[in-house]
């Protein structure tokens, strides 16, 4: 299947993003707006959260909280709701989405091949209330794991081929009950075994930074890692369109956000493999 992000890049993300989190609410505070848009890479691919404009105290008032709906925890926008404030676990349902969409990010095939498309967060009505009650699409093939086929692709009996692990890891973030949901730290831990990488101690924020770069290049291919390139990309990468975004040209700056990375790689998947679409095709029938 021609997915866009190997696995180990989205446990290093996510991992990335929630020891900042982790950080951030230890201070007392919560983000609000976290988005592939907000997530930023360096030059040498490491992640930082920017856009601190929606963040507020936890327990403040978020009624009429401007965040991109598409990314935000029900509990929000429910007055009626106890949770209604601005509290920690709405971070983490957020984490959860962009979790999401970096596995459900592939080089979608014509809907007639019954072929994975990229799963559509939607900004609002039934398909956004399913999702925050726990209407996931499948992840894996696996037996126990969340996530119904149907809810991606009526009929098709496919998956996007990730691992029972990180199909939990996405649901268990997307809880409906907010205080159901690990908090960042527990996340951040989570995400460092996997990775193999020593937990950080007390949230030290000079612990050592992970490169999502040495994820993405140990899964590319030699002709695969020069056209994506490092995170930074350079001044032909700066003309390349998104492959979403309503349209509109999304340019490449020194600090690229992960939004830019997984259009970019969907954008040089299709334009240096113009077969992924028959390979997958085939794998698919056989």
């Amino acid at each position: 299947m021609p997915v866009v992000l190997p696995e180990s890049a989205i446990w290093c993300a996510v991992c990335s993003v929630a020891r900042g989190l982790a950080h951030v609410h230890a201070l007392g505070y919560v983000h609000l707006d976290i988005k592939p848009d907000n997530i930023f890479v360096n030059a040498h691919g490491v992640i930082k959260i920017g856009d601190f404009g929606q963040a507020l105290e936890a327990g403040s008032n978020a009624d009429g909280a401007e965040g991109d709906s598409i990314y935000m925890a029900g509990e929000l926008l429910d007055a009626r709701s106890a949770d209604s404030a601005a509290q920690p676990p709405a971070d983490v349902f957020s984490i959860g989405c962009l979790a999401l969409e970096c596995a459900t990010a592939v080089c979608s095939a014509p809907a007639a091949l019954a072929m994975p498309t990229p799963f559509e967060l939607a900004a609002g009505g039934e398909r956004w209330t399913a999702l925050r009650q726990g209407a996931l699409p499948r992840l894996t093939a696996a037996a126990d794991a969340p996530g119904t086929a149907a809810d991606a692709h009526p009929g098709a009996g496919w998956t996007y081929n990730r691992s029972a692990k990180l199909a939990r890891l996405v649901s268990m973030s997307m809880m409906a009950t907010p205080c159901d949901r690990p908090t960042s730290a527990e996340l951040a831990s989570m995400c460092a075994e996997e990775l193999c990488i020593p937990p950080s101690p007390h949230l030290d924020v000079h612990a050592e930074p992970i490169s999502i770069d040495r994820y993405l290049q140990a899964a590319d291919s030699p002709d695969e890692q020069a056209t994506h390139g490092s995170a930074e990309g350079g001044d032909d990468d700066a003309k390349i369109p998104t492959a979403t975004d309503g349209g509109r040209n999304f340019k490449l700056s020194r600090r690229p956000s992960l939004r830019v990375i997984i259009n970019k790689r969907i954008i040089s998947a299709r334009a240096t493999n113009s077969s992924c679409v028959q390979e997958a095709a085939v794998n698919f029938a056989s």
